[in-house]
């Protein structure tokens, strides 16, 4: 009896040391399985990416076939590389172009809720979520634009090869995606901070529409700029950004014209995002006071800018496309 009670013990001992790494082994093939198939799904994602890409770009050839216009020629080019950008950036994740949505509207509405709490309670006749949303949308559209235009072309070497693309062409696919992807961010931000309660009255949708596109031509200028910048000098990459950085402040996003200084709101009025901002807090409420502002100076500026870029770019086309 005394044998038999010491033997059982022992027995079950080896059968429980014996069973747990079988355990381990099991588990361990099923994570080496599933991580085998993620890696698998995302191969297949990457596949049919770099597919439509292939697709769309071959097809680019058969337009100068055609004898097509130089502006047609040119429209399609821009919309193959707006596809390319499109499927670039959002076509490996699970769920799609979605993120396309999601990424800028979920940072905005964080932004929105948090400065919301902090200095929602300041009087500026316009409700905080609607005066934020119309501030930081246009910012992030031009910062996008601006930053993102100085790997233009180092992104798009490879498509050099096909004769009729250019480099001018990089920027303007980046220009159309941003500009598409915001204002449907605007849009949703409007209908989901008027759902949380705050008044939303468009009393001008012309210039509501018009400082957004103003916004946009401003930074397609300042993004041709860039994008030679970016190309000759690698270090343009790390500084740029964080010389922009400061006009988020300067640029009217979390003050109205109406409480900055008298002094001191003349230096800001130079600054044609300031304008445009400000402008379209007056068109989404009645009862916010504009002030001394203008959208006719910010298609101006607009206009300067993509002039000089135009001309920087023009004077560097033969660099760019050699390198």
């Amino acid at each position: 009896m005394v044998t038999g009670t010491t033997v059982m013990p022992l027995a079950d001992t080896g059968n429980k040391s014996a069973a747990h790494p079988a355990r381990k082994l099991s588990s361990s093939a099923v994570s080496i399985a599933l991580g085998s198939s993620a890696k698998k799904r995302a191969e297949r994602r990457e596949q049919r990416t770099t597919a439509g890409q292939e697709r769309v770009f071959t097809r680019l050839p058969s337009l100068q076939r055609a004898k097509r216009s130089g502006l047609q020629v040119q429209k399609a080019v821009v919309f193959a590389l707006f596809m390319r950008e499109l499927r670039t950036r959002f076509g490996r994740y699970q769920l799609g172009y979605l993120w396309a949505l999601l990424e800028p509207g979920i940072h905005v509405l964080v932004l929105v809720t948090l400065f919301s709490f902090f200095l929602g309670r300041v009087k500026i006749g316009i409700s905080f979520p609607v005066f934020f949303v119309a501030g930081i949308v246009p910012w992030f559209l031009f910062n996008n634009i601006a930053v993102r235009s100085l790997k233009a072309v180092n992104a798009n070497a490879g498509l050099f090869n096909y004769k009729l693309l250019k480099p001018i062409d990089t920027v303007l696919a980046r220009v159309a995606l941003e500009l598409l992807i915001y204002s449907i961010v605007y849009v949703a931000l409007l209908a989901v901070v008027r759902g949380m309660g705050a008044p939303v009255h468009i009393s001008n949708l012309f210039k509501l529409i018009g400082s957004f596109i103003a916004v946009g031509c401003f930074a397609t200028g300042i993004g041709l700029v860039f994008m030679v910048i970016g190309e000759f000098f690698a270090e343009s990459e790390k500084i740029v950004p964080m010389l922009i950085q400061p006009l988020y402040f300067l640029s009217g996003v979390l003050v109205s014209a109406n409480q900055i200084p008298v002094d001191y709101r003349g230096y800001l009025l130079w600054n044609p995002l300031f304008h445009a901002i400000e402008v379209g807090r007056g068109a989404l409420s009645p009862n916010y006071e504009v002030g001394e502002v203008s959208l006719f100076y910010v298609f101006v500026c607009a206009l300067i800018a993509n002039v000089a870029g135009l001309w920087v770019y023009r004077i560097s086309e033969r660099k760019l496309m050699s390198r």
